[in-house]
């Protein structure tokens, strides 16, 4: 089996070679660059027509303004307006025809071509050709046209560059917010201070998209009760992680060891539960947990649902369980935490880091 490399300055008789053809380069091209329009997306909005290869329908005319694109391994560029005859549907079905740049190799070009789609009561697009060494397409506009001479319209299908994502030894988001709008970092927490994760910049600020590896971990704190006998810091347990943007899971583990029960005072009539971070504030949010009471202690049954609610704009959750006697009077606050009993709660909660 011969072995071939390229390009080298010179041939030689290990296989290395200087002259590349256009399908040795178009192939090689693949690992390095998509298609896409030669134009980096920074804005959060840009004006109509104000992006390269717009296109308009005038008249009896398709009319593409310029602009440039990498197409199948090779560079194409438009310096002024291209105007082709627009497609008309005289049938009795509509259509979609397709707007693209083809890099034809046996023409050794790209071009803008339009390709007619098949008519049908329910049309599609039709599909794009991409074979290596023969032709190579990329979509720029659909054009929908309906049946007998109706109207016809334009749908975008243009892609551009962008910031893209960039890596960071820690403080990503300050990284994030010296980098154009629309960038991706992630954070490898090279100095060890929190976890690694990534993090989108946007038109609405920046904000926690995950966390890699493990989860973190946090120490929950019981609300509505000044007595937490039996439920010591190394007894309540949380670990979380944000799994999306603005969106975290979370579970809490108590193990009450003691024998006392741990009571509501004051004003309180129901227990709670801090979660990691702060939840949105626009609505309240609904999590599931489980209390397991072996020893049937505070009148409470061995095992029992809880239901939990986000204080909204807060880091809170208020706990619930059913009324244990009537199933009319539904949710109760939940009181007490039974001595030597178990709390667990976990879930999927919004959080506040646009600051609503």
């Amino acid at each position: 089996m011969a072995e071939i490399s390229y390009p080298f300055a010179e041939d030689n008789s290990f296989g290395g070679t200087k002259t590349v053809s256009q399908f040795e380069w178009q192939k090689m091209s693949q690992l390095w660059a998509q298609d896409r329009i030669d134009f980096q997306i920074t804005n959060s909005s840009y004006s109509q027509g104000s992006l390269p290869l717009w296109a308009s329908i005038s008249g009896a005319n398709l009319l593409v303004q310029s602009g440039s694109a990498w197409v199948g391994g090779f560079y194409y560029r438009n310096t002024g307006q291209i105007s082709k005859t627009a497609p008309t549907n005289s049938g009795s079905l509509p259509r979609t025809d397709l707007v693209v740049l083809r890099a034809d190799m046996s023409k050794g070009s790209v071009n803008l071509e339009i390709k007619t789609g098949t008519p049908s009561a329910n049309p599609v697009e039709p599909a794009l050709q991409r074979a290596l060494g023969g032709i190579w397409e990329f979509p720029l506009w659909a054009i929908t046209l309906a049946a007998n001479n109706g109207a016809r319209a334009l749908q975008d299908r243009r892609r551009y560059d962008g910031p893209g994502m960039v890596y960071a030894a820690y403080n990503g988001p300050q990284v994030s917010a010296s980098y154009p709008q629309g960038n991706i970092v992630v954070d490898l927490d090279s100095n060890t201070n929190d976890v690694q994760s990534e993090g989108f910049s946007g038109r609405d600020g920046f904000v926690s998209t995950r966390h890699f590896g493990k989860s973190k971990t946090y120490t929950p704190s019981l609300l509505g009760t000044t007595n937490v006998n039996g439920v010591s810091a190394l007894n309540r347990k949380g670990r979380w992680r944000w799994i999306a943007p603005n969106m975290f899971w979370f579970c809490i583990y108590f193990n009450h060891i003691g024998p006392t029960n741990v009571a509501a005072t004051g004003s309180n009539w129901r227990l709670g539960v801090t979660l990691p971070v702060v939840s949105n504030p626009t609505m309240i949010q609904t999590i599931s947990g489980f209390l397991n009471n072996p020893d049937k202690l505070a009148g409470l049954p061995n095992s029992m649902a809880i239901h939990a609610t986000t204080g909204a704009g807060t880091n809170q959750l208020w706990l619930h369980y059913p009324n244990p006697n009537t199933v009319t009077e539904g949710l109760d606050g939940l009181r007490t935490i039974p001595g030597k009993s178990v709390l667990s709660i976990s879930g999927v909660v919004e959080g506040n880091e646009f600051n609503e």
